[in-house]
């Protein structure tokens, strides 16, 4: 069974974070009506459960392989992984090379969404001063 890897490299503030909730939110109804898997991110434990998956790169095989075992198990053909972290600092050929030994049967789509840079910066200051900025 081939199955398709979408790697999604969302930049801040093209509705990432809403994307990554909806798929949390949804997984169960996402694997059975649209044949999809949105691995379970895992959690911090500060924070509790992670709706993102940024633990995932840079490559580490150890914390890549539950996320594998979780998506061999599921049965489906399609895949969704989403960090926005991944749009600033990308993804290197050593962990490009590491996923494509790890998932070798599989076709890889990288998705990226991209907003004018103006537009961005107001989105950015407008969520500063309504007080919902994050903090890293």
């Amino acid at each position: 069974m081939q199955r398709t890897l979408y790697i999604h490299f969302g930049q801040q503030k093209t509705g990432t974070t809403s994307l990554q909730r909806f798929c949390t939110r949804h997984r169960k109804m996402l694997a059975t009506e649209c044949d999809l898997i949105y691995p379970t991110p895992g959690t911090n434990p500060a924070k509790g459960p992670l709706h993102r998956h940024s633990r995932l790169f840079p490559f580490e095989p150890k914390i890549w392989e539950p996320i594998k075992r979780e998506i061999d198990e599921s049965g489906c053909t399609k895949v969704l992984i989403s960090n926005e972290d991944l749009s600033i600092g990308g993804i290197d050929q050593e962990s490009f090379e590491a996923i494509r030994a790890s998932f070798p049967d599989d076709s890889i789509v990288f998705i990226i969404y991209f907003r004018r840079i103006d537009d961005a910066c107001k989105a950015w200051y407008m969520q500063a001063a309504s007080g919902t900025a994050c903090r890293a």
